[in-house]
């Protein structure tokens, strides 16, 4: 667990810049829990969670940015099992630590280094934890969603980690991998007829978004090492703009 030590590495807070709009109603409060746990791994891993102060951070901002109608928790917890969801009834988004330790114990194998392993891990813990608030604040405000909630949110994910510049990026290329890297464990592989799309699909959203909103400077993602196809890549542009102004549009009333 030495990586816990270096918690921070590579990591900022992202915020989705403010826009006056329309008054709506703020009554509720974004704040963070981090659940004790039994388990020594997941106890190391609290008291890092809580003496880092990222998670508080990233609720201060959200409560300073979004007009929420209810209370939003943020819980850290045992789960059983590595997961991430958003609980309507409870008002929460339960970030389990066996996620996180799963995915350190992913990423270490290949990890050249402490430091990146810590980065590779909170880097991909932010985009969860994004795509998660996404549901959340589809259901807090309502928001209509045409098509599949999953992937509205893995693009709300990825417009709120772009808008934070290179670091946001480089989080939302992490989320990209991870899917990657699911699919090609065969670990989480979906059911057809499940409501999220396939890994590998996921994998090359992710990648098209992040080159739509500056094929210049996102060149690299056409190379094999990546692999986005030339022929989807042409068409990213106008698909991120269609989703950037679509999530703005929906979020813009509110904000404070």
């Amino acid at each position: 667990m030495t990586w816990l030590k270096r918690i921070g590495c590579g990591v900022l807070i992202f915020v989705i810049a403010s826009v006056i709009y329309v008054a709506v109603a703020d009554s509720g409060f974004v704040s963070v829990e981090y659940a004790e746990s039994p388990n020594a791994d997941h106890e190391a891993l609290r008291q890092s969670l809580s003496e880092w102060g990222a998670f508080d951070d990233a609720a201060a901002d959200i409560d300073a940015v979004f007009l929420v109608p209810r209370d939003l928790r943020i819980a850290f917890a045992d789960c059983g099992q590595p997961n991430a969801y958003y609980d309507p009834a409870q008002t929460a988004i339960v970030m389990c630590y066996e996620l996180v330790s799963q995915l350190a114990n992913d990423y270490r194998r290949s990890a050249p280094s402490e430091e990146t392993l810590a980065a590779s891990v909170w880097q991909t813990t932010f985009f969860v934890f994004y795509h998660e608030l996404g549901h959340a604040l589809i259901d807090m405000l309502d928001l209509p969603v045409t098509g599949r909630e999953e992937d509205a949110v893995d693009q709300l994910a990825t417009v709120v980690l772009l808008e934070a510049g290179a670091d946001g990026r480089d989080a939302a290329l992490r989320g990209a991998e991870w899917f990657e890297m699911n699919g090609r464990l065969s670990r989480t592989r979906q059911p057809f007829w499940g409501e999220h799309s396939l890994d590998q699909q996921r994998y090359f959203n992710i990648l098209c978004w992040v080159y739509g909103s500056d094929p210049t400077a996102h060149a690299d993602l056409l190379k094999q090492e990546w692999g986005l196809p030339a022929d989807r890549a042409a068409r990213c542009p106008a698909e991120y703009d269609r989703m950037n102004r679509a999530w703005q549009t929906m979020l813009a009333q509110y904000k404070h």
